[in-house]
């Protein structure tokens, strides 16, 4: 998986102004509706979408990173972008380190083995 191809560049935010996980979540949506993939998602389905991912177990993976994501009906193709947060906030990462660099998708519900691809490719 050539993560080059699924990187949107509408969807990259250096040096975001985020001091919280809810920051960053509303974030992650407000760059990811830049993409015209997403235009016929309501931002409220996309941010419950990554909220309710991360109440099932965090996506802070360790090391700084995270990979925020969430599968949604509607949605035709993968959007995947960055978002770098240089202070870093508590996104409750299994090393307990603050997060610095989330890496998002936002995934078809129909495509779970590309959405695995991608998560690996990232991870």
């Amino acid at each position: 998986m050539n993560l080059i191809q699924v990187l949107r560049n509408e969807c990259v935010e250096a040096n975001a102004d985020c001091t919280t996980k809810e920051d960053v979540l509303g974030t992650i949506t407000r760059l990811a509706k830049q993409s015209p993939i997403l235009e016929n998602i309501n931002e409220a389905v996309l941010l419950k979408g990554l909220i309710d991912r991360e109440e099932l177990s965090t996506t802070g993976f360790g090391n700084g990173i995270a990979i925020p994501h969430c599968r949604l009906d509607g949605v035709k193709d993968f959007v995947v972008g960055i978002v770098s947060v240089p202070n870093g906030i508590d996104f409750a990462a299994m090393d307990g380190e603050v997060v610095k660099l989330f890496v998002f998708i936002i995934a078809p519900s129909s495509s779970s083995n590309v959405h695995i691809k991608i998560l690996s490719a990232i991870s």
